[in-house]
């Protein structure tokens, strides 16, 4: 967050409920400082430069976090690539990642502030989708599970059913979207 004012020197000091930020950036008219973690809702936010302090009230909300309700499907083949469709709350179009223990969701796209989709990442075993973004941060215990099917063979063919990578020749998403 960037605040505009004047005569901010080195010893100026940001804070959101008494809470100090710590600061990326100072010139004399503005200061950038990282938010901390706080709760969703209206914070107080107090600058403090030369002995003198400023507060300024409900100037900055913090958003909540995007959570995952629901997946569809809830399961597919190991090697992955299979079409997924992620159901939450607050999903925001620039800043939500979808991760499958960590593995980032393949060509997401971004439907609405209830809806991702995309494509799974290769996996093994049962893995957690977890929604994260910097503006609202992430509830770790707000996580789905996948389960990763192990490559079985029918008795009567010759050979497993492979899934292809959605991804263009140039190694991108279909309609560009995505790496």
């Amino acid at each position: 967050m960037t605040l505009s004012g004047a005569n901010f020197v080195e010893a100026t000091k940001v804070a959101f409920d008494g809470q100090e930020a710590p600061r990326s950036e100072l010139t004399p008219t503005s200061i950038s400082v990282l938010t901390p973690a706080h709760v969703a809702g209206p914070a107080t936010v107090t600058v403090t430069t030369g002995g003198a302090t400023a507060t300024l009230t409900s100037t900055f909300t913090y958003l909540p976090p995007p959570t995952v309700r629901e997946v569809s499907p809830t399961s597919g083949p190991a090697s992955g690539f299979t079409p997924i469709t992620i159901v939450g709350e607050n999903f925001r179009s620039s800043t939500t990642v979808i991760t499958f223990d960590g593995k980032l969701l393949v060509c997401p796209t971004f439907v609405n502030v209830n809806r991702i989709a995309g494509f799974t990442p290769p996996g093994t075993g049962i893995e957690a989708i977890l929604a994260a973004d910097a503006i609202g941060g992430v509830l770790p215990d707000a996580s789905v599970p996948y389960e990763y099917l192990p490559a079985s063979v029918d008795a009567g063919a010759d050979a497993a059913v492979s899934v292809a990578a959605p991804l263009t020749p140039d190694g991108g998403c279909p309609g560009g979207v995505g790496p």
